[in-house]
């Protein structure tokens, strides 16, 4: 197919350009065509062959050079083949009204927070249930014979730790789409052929680490792991005191309540990851088209929820204001809300003009 473009100036066809196009996977975000030269045909119009796939959507920047200004500069489109017939030719539509609203005023995404709530509970009580089913396991083994003697033997079976990491999995893809899609919309990045799937390779790359790690059932970074930690801890410490193992079962049953399995520790796992991961489906979009636009670069902004638990770093992190987004928040020294710290309840706003 062939891809046309045309560009103006006082109403007279500019004839002397180079134009270069971009064309990426719409779906996946791959570069496809990077900064092409587009053939010129006459009257100020120019043209690229293109050979597309069916049932594939693209999106295509045409960039007529810096004597123009922005807002005439770009042109945008974006297109899907399904199969039919494809036309011989593909008039591009240079989006001048769109272009002129995005110059014209600040835009600023907004972070669905009832989403985040809603997402954040599901996770809590799967890991609950995992976590009362690792709990029940532990007491039944106390009572064998061996089991003082090989504590970290039975841990090490124990069981829910891939059901753990499959969890957090869907429920952070989850997160990390809605994330991306969501300032995608806030936005209008679709405008600057600005797209985001879970194929993105940032996105796929932070999924399969985090999934990596939470399946390594002894690794003592992870949730398990922790988990093992604690316990070993406990039962260590209990049968050097001599408990027996109805009372060792009665230490293990207060960790439902207020330790390693109980509905706090679910919820507090659930905000973390939930939030994190959203905010890297917010930020991978926005890295985009500070790389795409150097010309236009985003702003950022953190925002606490502003109650007593607030640490002072994440104040100051808030009094910043709107910075560049490559410039780490003052307070913390981080480059974006939440935190790394447990229980940040912190997220990250950003705008383009």
């Amino acid at each position: 197919m062939i891809i046309k473009s045309s560009f103006t100036s006082n109403g007279q066809p500019c004839t002397r350009l180079i134009p270069t196009i971009r064309i990426r996977d719409a779906h996946s975000g791959r570069l496809l065509i990077a900064n092409a030269n587009m053939h010129h045909i006459g009257d100020g119009a120019y043209t690229f062959p293109f050979s597309h796939s069916d049932n594939v959507s693209y999106s295509v920047r045409v960039d007529g050079g810096v004597d123009f200004d922005d807002h005439e500069r770009y042109q945008f489109t974006s297109f899907c083949e399904t199969g039919q017939k494809i036309d011989s030719e593909l008039q591009m539509k240079k989006d001048c009204d769109c272009m002129k609203l995005e110059n014209s005023k600040i835009i600023v995404n907004r972070v669905d927070s009832k989403f985040l709530n809603r997402n954040e509970k599901r996770l809590r009580n799967a890991l609950k249930r995992i976590f009362d089913k690792q709990k029940d396991w532990i007491i039944d083994n106390i009572n064998d014979e061996e089991f003082d003697e090989r504590i970290e033997f039975f841990l090490r079976n124990m069981p829910g730790v891939e059901d753990i990491a499959d969890r957090l999995f869907s429920s952070e893809a989850l997160s990390m789409r809605k994330g991306g899609k969501t300032i995608i919309k806030s936005l209008k990045l679709s405008d600057f052929g600005i797209s985001f799937s879970l194929q993105h390779p940032e996105a796929k790359s932070y999924l399969r680490t985090k999934h990596t790690i939470e399946k390594l059932s002894n690794f003592r970074g992870n949730i398990s792991g922790r988990t093992k930690t604690k316990i070993t801890d406990i039962l260590v410490k209990g049968i050097a005191e001599g408990k027996s193992p109805t009372e060792l079962a009665k230490l293990i049953r207060k960790q439902g309540d207020a330790g390693v399995f109980s509905i706090a520790r679910g919820e507090h796992i659930a905000q973390r990851e939930i939030g994190m991961a959203y905010a890297k489906g917010n930020r991978i979009p926005i890295d985009d088209f500070a790389r795409e636009f150097p010309d236009r670069p985003p702003e950022k902004r953190w925002n606490t929820v502003k109650d007593s638990k607030v640490r002072a770093t994440h104040t100051t992190n808030e009094k910043d204001g709107w910075i560049p987004l490559a410039q780490n928040h003052s307070g913390t020294g981080e480059d974006q809300a939440p935190s790394q710290e447990w229980r940040c309840r912190c997220t990250e706003t950003f705008k383009v003009d």
